[in-house]
């Protein structure tokens, strides 16, 4: 027998047994019942809030994930926003002033931070800390600040006092960006500087902000009468879209690649960036008897089109997910306020 092909077999043999999927670069399913599918936040009213989860092909709909993993906890008031990084989820309640912290992909409650908040909305996470916008006062702007927290600790180690609204935030290349817009009022995105924490430049736009969003490097702004690009490699607007009167009320923004999505009343419009005009005519439009709670939640994540619908916010409101072309494909029910969408 050759002795030499039997000690290679059995050298090959230690080597794969020792060795996992991830070292020879082969996909490994992530280990947790919520790593792979898809998050809905629900924002509720004043009995709390709370998180559903969807299966990636949409099959399966988990309602209160969040407390059936933690039946003796709760997110608090008003559920607002998730942040991540590699391992945990960061849950926003800005009525409770907190950030509720758990596993990713179990939802397993690890940790909470409850102190130098108030009210805050959405964060990021940076070079080990996490920067989150708060509104503070809703009588004044002046308050308005970005919370620098220290992930080490799980304490606020400091505030940039933005002077204008603080509302959604971004990072891109260590530079991070906030909209200076909500609820209607603000025209304005700033550029922090981190290095001294503080606002480093801003940008003004010819109307109030609706909405932001960032997709490769570039940052999308919805104002009241255009749509701009923004480059933010040298924080200048690079392409406008003029809004037409059937786009009065636009209110929700998405971009995938080079299409652009964005909501207005109960329709969804698009173009693509190299329009040089904006199609009066909507992609879809959905049936809704909501004040309030039209498109309360609006994302498109590969290929498809999620949006939620608030209903009455005192009864469990409602998703569609639909295709590329506006094709209903799945419709659920889930909690009180959906607000977000979330791809785990």
């Amino acid at each position: 027998m050759n002795i030499k092909l039997i000690f290679l077999s059995i050298f090959s043999f230690l080597i794969l047994t020792s060795c996992s999927d991830d070292d020879f670069g082969i996909p490994v399913e992530l280990e947790g019942d919520f790593a792979n599918g898809i998050f809905i936040l629900n924002e509720g009213n004043s009995s709390g809030g709370s998180l559903s989860f969807m299966t990636s092909d949409f099959s399966e709909t988990t309602q209160n994930a969040y407390k059936s993993v933690n039946p003796d906890d709760d997110l608090g008031l008003f559920v607002q926003s998730i942040f991540f990084d590699d391992q945990y989820a960061y849950i926003i309640s800005n009525g409770s002033n907190m950030i509720t912290i758990v596993n990713r992909y179990t939802l397993e409650f690890v940790d909470r931070i409850d102190s130098g908040l108030n009210v805050p909305m959405y964060g990021l996470i940076l070079n080990g800390k996490a920067y989150v916008t708060n509104q503070a006062d809703f009588s004044t702007t002046a308050d308005d600040y970005v919370a620098v927290i220290d992930l080490a600790s799980r304490t606020v180690e400091n505030t940039i006092v933005l002077g204008s609204y603080a509302e959604k935030i971004y990072e891109f290349e260590n530079k991070i960006y906030v909209q200076n817009a909500s609820y209607g009022f603000g025209d304005k995105v700033s550029k922090l500087n981190i290095a001294d924490q503080t606002v480093e430049q801003t940008l003004s736009f010819s109307s109030a902000i609706s909405d932001t969003y960032l997709s490769n490097g570039k940052l999308y702004v919805l104002a009241q009468d255009e749509i701009s690009q923004v480059n933010l490699t040298n924080f200048q607007t690079s392409s406008t879209w003029s809004l037409a009167e059937t786009h009065v009320g636009a209110s929700r923004i998405a971009v995938e690649g080079n299409a652009i999505y964005f909501t207005s009343s109960n329709s969804v419009y698009n173009f693509t960036t190299s329009d040089d005009t904006i199609s009066e005519t909507a992609l879809f439009n959905y049936e809704t008897t909501s004040a309030f709670g039209t498109f309360y939640g609006f994302d498109v994540h590969n290929g498809f089109i999620y949006l939620s619908d608030g209903t009455d916010f005192a009864s469990n409101g409602f998703i569609q997910i639909r295709n590329s072309q506006g094709d209903l494909i799945k419709e659920q029910e889930v909690g009180i306020g959906p607000n977000s969408f979330y791809f785990n």
